[in-house]
């Protein structure tokens, strides 16, 4: 027994010697950071959310009290860098952080309340860093539509908000300020669930830059918002509400677009309804005027045929006239009817002897000179107008006879006798 005591003695003190100087080395390689030293691109793992700050520190802190502690005694707060003894982070993120008190730390907010499917719930994500130990700024993440299952409805700027302002002399900092070593970036979010029950928000990562590298600070997982439903609870007996009943219909206002449609459509009716009134005068006045005869239309027509200036112009009008003339007596449409087809036409109608031999050459005369561009004269011109005339005016008396009247009495003179 007295040797196996002899033999203990020394290796507790070695075990004392050896706690000392790792404790010593711990200290010295970790000055208070929340990361060792960093490698770019590292990341501080979710499951540090709220722990591993404190975790560090604590096992710095126990190897500096192992230098003065008895050999084989407890290191001083030993117990807290156990993982299982730190708090589990809230279902709700009303404070949940990640990072460490000394390093770079983010804290995710949300304003305490009821919330219900549909509701707008603002959230803060905050980063406090050492004011010294940035190198630029923080990226905070791109957010797209959603944050897991909530509905990213805005996400604000980031807010930089310096340390306080304050002398030396004057108490280290009032409540509600900014540590004077540290700079805190703010972003705020609107979300909204549309689901009842727990709403999760994973995490997301935060890339913050350092003089050692870049550091990936996540929120804290288990984050999520609570969502309750609108409907009210099922009373006592289980039996749910009654659905309201529905709502009456609420007045839309009328905006600009409906008057100025409306004008348009007032406008439009209105010019349609002028057109119709003056289309139905016009065709009231052409109603009104007594038709003329066709031989009266045809004096008419040949009458302003002589006063064209063109010979060529005059000949076409004549041709004109005549057809019209044909088809207002014959009954057949003479005027949209080529020479040849009236040809045909007037061969076999009862006609005076040699009346449609005389047609026909009035008509080809005429196309003579509309179509082979012939010569032409006004003196031309009048001979075929007074043709004209003349061939129908017998057609007139051939047609409609004058009637027999007693002796003595004088009738009107027949179309014949005025061609004369």
């Amino acid at each position: 027994m007295i040797g196996a005591r002899a033999f203990a003695a020394p290796a507790l003190a070695a075990t004392a010697l050896a706690a000392c100087v790792l404790g010593g080395l711990t200290a010295r390689a970790l000055p208070g950071t929340a990361e060792p030293p960093a490698v770019r691109g590292s990341e501080v793992p979710a499951a540090q959310a709220g722990r591993s700050g404190p975790a560090i520190d604590a096992a710095g802190a126990a190897a500096r009290a192992a230098q003065t502690a008895p050999t084989g005694a407890p290191a001083a707060g030993a117990a807290v860098a156990d993982p299982a003894a730190a708090p589990d982070p809230p279902s709700r993120p009303t404070g949940a952080g990640n990072g460490s008190p000394s390093g770079p730390l983010l804290t995710v907010t949300v304003a305490p309340g009821r919330y219900t499917v549909g509701d707008r719930v603002e959230a803060v994500l905050t980063l406090s860093a050492q004011a010294d130990g940035l190198t630029g700024e923080p990226r905070f993440p791109d957010w797209g539509a959603a944050w897991g299952d909530a509905e990213v409805i805005s996400a604000g700027t980031v807010e930089r908000v310096e340390p306080s302002a304050s002398d030396d002399s004057g108490p280290a900092n009032e409540p509600g300020e900014v540590p004077r070593d540290r700079t805190l970036f703010r972003q705020r979010l609107e979300l909204a669930a549309f689901r009842t029950g727990e709403v999760p928000l994973p995490p997301v990562a935060l890339t913050v830059p350092t003089a050692g590298g870049e550091l990936l600070i996540r929120t804290s997982e288990g984050l999520a918002l609570a969502i309750d439903s609108v409907l009210p609870p099922a009373g006592e007996d289980g039996v749910e509400p009654e659905p309201l009943p529905p709502a009456p219909p609420l007045p839309l206002p009328l905006g600009t677009r409906f008057w100025w449609t409306l004008a348009a459509a007032v406008a439009a009716c209105g010019l349609a309804l002028l057109w119709a009134l003056m289309r139905r005068r016009r065709a009231a006045a052409t109603a009104a005027a007594p038709l003329q005869p066709p031989f009266e239309e045809l004096r008419a027509a040949l009458a302003a045929a002589r006063r064209e200036e063109s010979p060529a112009a005059g000949h076409a009008a004549v041709s004109l006239a005549f057809r019209r003339y044909l088809g207002g007596v014959l009954h057949f449409p003479a005027a949209e009817s080529s020479t040849a087809e009236i040809r045909r036409e007037v061969s076999g109608r009862r006609l005076p002897e040699g009346a449609a031999r005389r047609v026909v050459a009035l008509l080809a005369g005429c196309d003579l000179i509309k179509f082979a561009r012939r010569e032409a004269t006004a003196g031309q011109l009048a001979e075929r107008a007074d043709g004209a005339l003349g061939l129908a005016a017998e057609i007139e008396a051939h047609l409609r006879p004058a009637p027999v009247e007693s002796a003595g009495a004088a009738g009107p003179a027949s179309p014949r006798e005025e061609a004369a």
